[in-house]
């Protein structure tokens, strides 16, 4: 049962993880990625 769970979960979670990063206003995004361009 765990072996079957386990990879669900990940795949809940890395769903949910982008549901979450594309909820966010695009604006917020492009400047969050340049401002981590800036700092590299």
């Amino acid at each position: 049962m765990t072996s079957i769970t386990k990879p669900l979960i990940k795949a809940g979670l890395a769903a949910g993880f982008t549901a979450a990063s594309m909820s966010l206003s695009t604006g917020v995004a492009y400047a969050d990625l340049m401002n981590w361009e800036a700092v590299a």
